[in-house]
């Protein structure tokens, strides 16, 4: 599988999709793509995120199925077989869906695109600035987000190189990154048009910053601008191979995450990882705010 093209969109190029998929949420965010945007797709696959799920694939009565996270592979397979559209093109909308849901979801797309060629199309909704939490849970749990992504090297020996994406929690990536022993550590920090959380980025990761700036390991990548950051993410990718094994760490805006998901399926050598309290759900409702991150992606066989 590989990604055959990659574009900036605007969201409202999305609006003739044929399937539309979201997360289940309570966030204002969670009904911005339908209320504001006004995505039109008649059918519609709503993912439970945190409700127990079934094994079964859904059946899609009415144009629209309510999913659980372990049922979206064979319902998403099943509607790409019947659909009978020689490229479908699915829009999916990140900016309420926690990182395993997401993960879940482009591995079906990932999958079913080895059988016919999907058009993806990726939005993201950045919320309005709140305050990062003043207490987090402890980094417990550190591992792959799931077996798909969990990366396969082709040295084992190798040391592992770490690709951080920066959040605005305190000192959160700093300790995700003392579990490596990592031979380098190369860190992303996202350029946002909300100031505040920019500013509230670099303030809460003082530490980090100062020992990549050292090396010429920190890159800025614009959140508005997503073709631009895989470029940017997959070319240090690319550097790291074959030399050492990556392990992407990405923190910070979802579709951040959602284009490391995507690189990782390009170089399956890298694994992208996560850690407890990283991907739950949030709790504390973020509006949307006017900005919007959105591309197009076509999945398909090499």
């Amino acid at each position: 599988m590989t990604v055959r093209k990659m574009y900036d969109i605007r969201v409202e190029d999305a609006r003739g999709a044929d399937l539309f998929i979201f997360g289940r949420t309570k966030e204002p965010r969670g009904q911005h793509m339908v209320s504001t945007v006004g995505i039109q797709s008649t059918t519609r696959l709503e993912i439970r995120q945190s409700e127990p799920n079934l094994s079964d694939a859904a059946a899609i009565t009415g144009g629209v199925a309510d999913v659980g996270v372990d049922q979206l592979g064979t319902t998403l397979a099943k509607w790409i077989e019947t659909c009978g559209i020689n490229s479908p093109r699915i829009a999916i909308d990140i900016s309420c869906m926690s990182r395993p849901t997401m993960a879940a979801a482009f591995q079906a797309m990932l999958e079913s695109a080895e059988q016919r060629p999907v058009w993806m199309d990726v939005l993201y909704v950045v919320a309005e600035f709140t305050a990062p939490p003043d207490v987090l849970p402890p980094n417990e749990d550190i591992r792959p987000i799931n077996d798909w992504f969990a990366g396969w090297p082709t040295n084992a020996t190798a040391s592992t190189s770490l690709v951080v994406g920066l959040g605005y929690e305190k000192n959160k990536a700093s300790g995700a990154c003392e579990y490596f022993d990592a031979g380098e550590t190369w860190v992303f920090v996202p350029h946002s048009a909300i100031d505040a959380y920019e500013a509230a980025v670099v303030r809460n990761n003082e530490e980090l910053l100062a020992r990549a700036r050292r090396r010429d390991h920190v890159t800025t990548y614009r959140v508005e601008r997503p073709s631009e950051t895989f470029g940017l993410l997959a070319g240090t990718v690319s550097q790291v191979l074959p030399k050492m094994n990556p392990v992407l760490l990405p923190f910070g805006p979802k579709v951040f995450f959602a284009l490391s998901l995507l690189v990782a399926a390009v170089y399956r050598e890298a694994g992208v990882w996560h850690v407890t309290g990283d991907s739950n759900l949030p709790e504390t409702p973020h509006q949307p705010s006017s900005h919007v991150s959105a591309f197009r992606v076509e999945l398909g066989r090499s």
